[in-house]
């Protein structure tokens, strides 16, 4: 009995024995196959990602030459060509076939296109697009399924397994430290230069007996809740007199001027009513009388705003012609016009000096975007788009702690966030007026040029920019994709000068880049006593930058044709991908 038992045991050791090694030898074979199966899988999402990313930087077109179709076929060939994939996309030709990726079938592989119709950066499948004709600003790449066949796996019944893996990207505007809280006018874009300043009303004194040698008006913007007045053609008053159209701007919904009349001076202090025709609700033909040239005269407005009176800011008019040669020469760096202040909704306050502290100093809470010519009822339509979280239009106003809103959001940090020009891009820091700001020039900082202009001189490239001059495609990437990293380089929207309905609402027809610098001691800041005054700048054709760049801090929606893009991965629409 005891030998049979000892024998037994022997057996049932050995079985057991040989169970367990089988049982080790399939759990590491499938270790190992799975292991197979999970790299291929890295691999190929790798591929989608790539694919997607190339794509990208097609859009917003899609079946244009060079658009995103042929953008990720150039792409998978020279993958293909350089053998740098071995899957079925490079087994045939069939792989690469431009219509294979968007005939439905997502058996040989799928491009997906969305538009962003709200311009927040964010797509949904219900964003997706049936015309290939249509701008897109996301695609999705899905890849044909990949099959892993399976080695010592196959004993445990695990044969092979089908790998499928895609990538969603986007394209944004880079925005270097963001969206500015002012406008620019299309005047105001040509002209080259960008300015804002600490509203003011100056009194209506005698005039100096200098004129202007700018051949344009000069304006001082008013606060919140007057009225200005504003030329609607920046030209010298022919000799012989004219009769020119001007605006009243009302800093309040709902009001508008009645019982308008025009006021003019001379040189002398004579003071004179001049006939005026009302041709809208807030746009006048005025009539001015000759003069003689070179010679200035003062034009202002009053009038009512419902049961208040108004007095307009005061006009500074100059006569077509040549001044004389004894005149002095306007000083360099000074501001001649003003950016209208924007007043931008925020979901943090309702205070508007704080509203524009933070939006100086972070940017909007809502997504601009270029005006699509959909919007119906003016007003009350720009204002439903800015509850929503998204507008193409911008009520303008100016909040009357201007002065300490512009210092805090520039200079000083808040709410978690640095002022908009502190810190360093890697070109150091100064100091104006006791503060530490961002040292980086455009013209003197030669990583921000690319060298193939002119041995990467300056000077040719800041001449354009102070003569407001469009950049042309020889142009194209003048300025380098670094610039969009420096704190100094931001957007500023565009506005259609008309103004919807009845409120101070306009639309936004574009945006432009502007760098925060000048040629005084202040860079770009202007002081007066100790304070912040207001900030100044050039006005930068997006011409000017590469048409793709990359690594910028801040990208933002896409910001219509013409502005440099980004392309981005984001998360996956099919959740595949965290």
């Amino acid at each position: 009995m005891r030998h049979g038992a000892r024998s037994e045991a022997g057996v049932v050791a050995i079985v057991t024995t040989l169970a367990i090694s089988t049982f080790l030898l399939g759990v590491a074979a499938l270790a190992v196959d799975l292991g197979r199966a999970y790299l291929r899988q890295n691999d190929l999402q790798a591929l989608a990602d790539r694919l997607a990313l190339a794509a990208a930087k097609g859009l917003p077109t899609i079946i244009e030459p060079e658009g995103a179709i042929d953008q990720l076929t150039t792409t998978l060939t020279a993958i293909c060509t350089h053998r740098e994939e071995s899957g079925e996309l490079c087994r045939s030709r069939t792989g690469i076939d431009p219509q294979q990726w968007t005939d439905g079938d997502p058996g040989n592989g799928e491009v997906t296109f969305f538009t962003d119709s709200d311009t927040d950066g964010r797509v949904g499948l219900a964003d997706a697009v049936s015309d290939l004709s249509t701008p897109s600003q996301a695609l999705r790449v899905l890849l044909p399924p990949t099959t892993v066949e399976f080695g010592l796996a196959g004993a445990l019944g695990f044969e092979k397994a089908s790998i499928q893996r895609s990538a969603t990207a986007r394209i944004g505007t880079p925005l270097g430290s963001g969206i500015l809280p002012f406008a620019l006018t299309p005047e105001e874009v040509t002209s080259g230069r960008f300015c804002v300043q600490e509203p003011e009303t100056p009194p209506v004194t005698p005039l100096s007996t200098a004129p202007s040698t700018s051949g344009r008006y000069s304006a001082t913007d008013v606060p919140a809740g007057t009225v200005r007045l504003r030329a609607l053609s920046g030209e010298g008053i022919p000799v012989s007199g004219a009769t020119t159209s001007f605006r009243l701007t009302v800093y309040s919904l709902w009001q508008w001027p009645s019982d308008v009349r025009f006021r003019w001076k001379t040189p002398d202090g004579t003071t004179t009513p001049l006939p005026s025709e009302r041709t809208g609700l807030r746009t006048f033909r005025v009539t001015l009388p000759p003069g003689q040239a070179g010679s200035t005269a003062q034009l202002w407005a009053t009038g009512r705003l419902y049961r208040d009176s108004f007095t307009t800011n005061v006009l500074n008019l100059t006569y077509a012609g040549t001044p004389p040669a004894t005149d002095p020469p306007p000083t360099p760096g000074t501001c001649e016009s003003s950016a209208p202040v924007v007043q931008l909704a925020r979901q943090d306050t309702g205070d508007l000096a704080t509203a524009l502290e933070n939006n100086v100093r972070s940017g909007p809470q809502v997504n601009l975007r270029p005006h699509s010519g959909t919007l119906v009822g003016g007003t009350l339509a720009c204002v439903g788009s800015i509850l929503s979280g998204s507008t193409d239009c911008l009520n303008l106003g100016t909040p009357s702690q201007f002065s300490e809103s512009l210092r805090r959001g520039l200079l000083e940090s808040g709410g978690g966030r640095p002022g908009r020009l502190i810190g360093d891009t890697g070109n150091g820091v100064e100091s104006t007026n006791g503060y530490q700001v961002d040292a980086t020039s455009l013209f003197e900082s030669p990583h921000l040029l690319d060298p193939r202009y002119t041995g990467g001189s300056s000077q040719s490239l800041r001449t354009l920019l102070t003569q407001g001059v469009a950049a042309g495609p020889a142009n194209q990437g003048w300025i380098t994709s670094a610039a969009v990293r420096s704190h100094r380089l931001a957007v500023v929207p565009v506005i259609d000068p008309e103004p919807l309905g009845l409120g101070n609402d306009y639309r936004i027809t574009s945006f432009r880049y502007v760098w925060i610098d000048g040629d005084t001691s202040g860079r770009g800041l202007l002081w007066r006593n100790g304070r912040l005054t207001g900030l100044e700048g050039y006005v930068v054709d997006p011409g000017y930058l590469p048409a793709v760049t990359s690594g910028s801090a801040t990208v933002g929606p896409f910001l219509g044709a013409g502005m440099p893009k980004e392309a981005l991965l984001v998360a996956d629409l099919d959740g595949a991908r965290p």
